[in-house]
């Protein structure tokens, strides 16, 4: 019964992630890590 009731959010994931990994906007839109600042010299 629970895995019925939490198979939406599992889809919605999935696809979110699928965007996150193919879009630069997306993972403009939610970075799950800050960018590296490179020192030059």
């Amino acid at each position: 019964m629970r895995t019925h009731a939490l198979l939406p959010v599992y889809v919605a994931l999935f696809v979110w992630g699928a965007l996150w990994l193919r879009d630069e906007r997306i993972r403009a839109l939610v970075p799950l890590r800050t960018p590296v600042e490179r020192q030059e010299g």
